[in-house]
């Protein structure tokens, strides 16, 4: 088992960028789920790849359920309300306010433990470079070696 904000597990859950600790947050909790070392384009797939495990331990936190619904409703009216003057900490207030509500709501601890990473069989690891072949063709890649 692994501990993790709680936030980073909110990003995985709901598809939305909600760390507290940024981008790094979705890498620990997706390499750790994968035993992978993602590169930022294999992070959604291995989003997807990891959603059905985190279910079974946190279905309450996914998009579907009344509570997270009302509450991802919430967010996107905050958000919506915003414009292009509204500053980035302001934005980071919103969405930390917004965790703040979530955390109470279902009562969560800070650090959330993950039983388990996904067995060997449900993640594919990808070479990283073969997989952005994949995605924008071998034409639009340019490999630096140092």
């Amino acid at each position: 088992m692994k501990t993790f904000h709680f936030s980073d597990l909110l990003s995985v859950t709901t598809g939305k960028m909600l760390s507290t600790r940024g981008i790094e947050g979705i890498y620990d909790i997706l390499n750790f789920m994968t035993n992978d070392n993602l590169s930022t384009h294999q992070l959604s797939r291995a989003m997807r790849e990891c959603k059905p495990i985190l279910h079974e331990q946190f279905s309450h936190l996914f998009p579907g359920t009344d509570k997270m619904e009302k509450l991802l409703l919430e967010l996107d009216q905050g958000l919506g309300g915003l414009d292009t003057r509204t500053s980035a900490t302001e934005r980071e207030d919103l969405v930390g306010d917004w965790l703040n509500n979530v955390q109470t709501v279902f009562g969560l601890p800070d650090y959330i433990g993950i039983m388990r990473p996904m067995a060997e069989n449900d993640h594919k690891h990808i070479d990283p470079v073969e997989e952005l072949e994949t995605m924008v063709g071998k034409d639009r890649i340019i490999i630096v070696k140092l």
